[in-house]
């Protein structure tokens, strides 16, 4: 089948066509021609009116609740809602609710998430049912086809596992991807500061996540090792992961834009749509995470849909998380130039993924996303996810997505 993208503005800082405008035919999902402009008959024919085109987004950290929960999300919906959100592909990760902890549990995910809106990559867990104590065969699952390995939000607290773990880690040159928080702090509700004395609940500290990252960096020096931090939400591990990298560390973080958007305040009035994991910081923690914004390897969404019955219930006992694939980029547009957000969103998760590398050129693999400045707001009318769980319904971006190519 081809396809002819016309007038297109090139966004790529990496490529030669940066800021170019040019049609691309695009041949069995092969490019076959980057030109000035292209004449074709024979092909289906998309017109964008100078619209701007990248290298399709990468979102670093998906938590996957299918099969676990059908209700929250299917793989097409979660699909529709990454295309809709720019993503054209999703970097799953495992959860209780879908732990991928067999070989034959990733390669059936494989075969049931082909052929939809994004592309799926798949990490799997170390750890069966992520107990943080019984190993998966990792061999299998990396033959598998992961592409990653971690064990979701279930911290491995033992450092001689953690020590073995990324032993059996390092034929493979795959990177162990850690949620950076203590299980003794899992009992809080939201950030450990006034409000959470103003709400009556048990606060989750910042050292829940830099006592996570020093014991790693411990370990790392006695067993190098590929390791990501997903995501990294205070300023203290920023600086620690920042600090580590100039000493050669073989560490790379994300964030998710959330982080950025939101603070501890918005959890005032007991909104459970504030109520995420980790938990949202004081407002200072807010504002200097964007001093970090160099160190960024990746733009995590942390999408997890959760279900009315779950979330809107007292905020001690509602399911933490929200839904944000739609949201994530639009919301980070907020705060960085266009330059660094496409960067972010490709050529440094091709860094940390290096399977899914590509290039803007004749002969590679055709996967763009299509986007420009227009305004735009998030309403429950143009949401494709499953769930609802949303903070953004009514807000708008000065950011619009108008397509994906994958």
């Amino acid at each position: 089948m081809k396809i002819l993208l016309k007038n297109l503005k090139i966004f790529q800082p990496e490529s030669h066509y940066h800021l170019q405008n040019k049609d691309i035919l695009v041949e069995d999902g092969i490019i076959n021609a980057i030109e000035n402009e292209i004449s074709d008959t024979d092909c289906v024919v998309k017109e964008y009116a100078g619209a701007y085109l990248s290298l399709g987004w990468i979102d670093t950290h998906a938590p996957l609740t299918f099969p676990g929960d059908e209700r929250r999300e299917t793989l097409e919906s979660l699909s529709l809602a990454a295309k809709a959100g720019g993503i054209t592909d999703i970097i799953c990760m495992p959860t209780p609710l879908s732990p991928i902890d067999t070989p034959e549990a990733l390669i059936s995910l494989k075969a049931l998430s082909k052929n939809l809106y994004s592309r799926f990559h798949f990490v799997a867990a170390v750890t069966h049912q992520l107990n943080g104590k019984d190993l998966t065969e990792i061999g299998l699952l990396a033959q598998a086809g992961a592409i990653a390995f971690s064990n979701g939000n279930s911290p491995i607290t033992d450092p001689q596992l953690l020590i073995r773990i990324l032993q059996y880690l390092q034929p493979f040159g795959l990177p162990f991807i850690i949620n950076p928080h203590l299980p003794f702090f899992n009992d809080g509700q939201v950030n450990d500061s006034r409000i959470a004395l103003e709400l009556g609940f048990k606060g989750i500290p910042k050292i829940s996540e830099t006592l996570t990252i020093v014991q790693t960096l411990e370990i790392l020096k006695y067993i190098p090792a590929k390791v990501h931090f997903s995501p990294i939400t205070t300023t203290e591990g920023w600086e620690l992961i920042k600090t580590a990298k100039n000493k050669g560390f073989s560490i790379t973080a994300d964030i998710a834009s959330n982080y950025l958007y939101f603070n501890d305040k918005d959890c005032l009035n007991y909104n459970t749509l504030a109520k995420v994991f980790p938990p949202y910081r004081d407002t200072q923690n807010q504002k200097q995470l964007l001093n970090y914004s160099n160190d960024y390897q990746g733009i995590a969404s942390l999408h997890y849909p959760v279900i009315a019955e779950d979330k809107q219930l007292e905020l001690g006992i509602a399911e933490p998380g929200i839904i944000h694939l739609q949201t994530s980029v639009p919301c980070f547009a907020k705060f960085v130039p266009l330059e660094k957000l496409i960067t972010t969103l490709t050529y440094k998760p091709y860094q940390l993924f290096p399977i899914l590398k590509n290039e803007l050129k004749v002969g590679s693999k055709a996967r763009f996303t299509i986007f420009t400045m227009e305004k735009w707001t998030f309403q429950k009318e143009n949401n494709w996810s499953l769930s609802y769980n949303s903070p953004y319904f009514g807000h708008t971006f000065d950011f619009k997505i108008i397509d994906t190519i994958v």
